[in-house]
């Protein structure tokens, strides 16, 4: 099955944007199971730096970067809700400090957070499909 066409999906984004959550949706959607074959990965990937050493290392496949943009707001309430999560919610304003925001020329998909992760599933879904993909749903 071809999820996206020679292509690896990276979720990425801060602590408590969804990567995990997400992810398990993206799988269910396709019918694999969590990151079957290294298709959907979570990976903060927070610098240009560490995506473009994803994007060697991935070759000759060709991975999406979709970051998963949240406010401070949504994310702390995010990760206040956790229980029993490795990253602590004291975190969050260094990560965000560190982020880089993908550039254009990255051509990552960003989708916004404020929903559920069905929703944003569906969202990456279509997207993806809309830059000429071939999506593929398991049958």
């Amino acid at each position: 099955m071809s999820l996206f066409e020679h292509r690896h999906i990276v979720l990425m984004g801060v602590c408590g944007c969804g990567k995990s959550t997400v992810g398990a949706e993206l799988s269910r959607a396709f019918g694999l199971a969590a990151a079957e074959e290294g298709l959907i990965l979570g990976c903060s990937a927070l610098t240009g730096r560490y995506r473009d050493m994803i994007r060697v290392h991935a070759a000759p496949a060709q991975p999406v970067f979709v970051y998963l943009r949240g406010t401070r707001a949504a994310l702390r309430q995010r990760l206040g809700a956790r229980r029993g999560h490795f990253m602590p919610r004291a975190l969050l304003d260094s990560r965000l400090a560190t982020l880089e925001v993908p550039a254009p020329a990255e051509a990552a998909l960003t989708v916004s957070i404020e929903n559920t992760s069905q929703a944003l599933a569906a969202q990456v879904l279509t997207r993806l499909a809309g830059r000429g993909g071939s999506v593929a749903r398991a049958a």
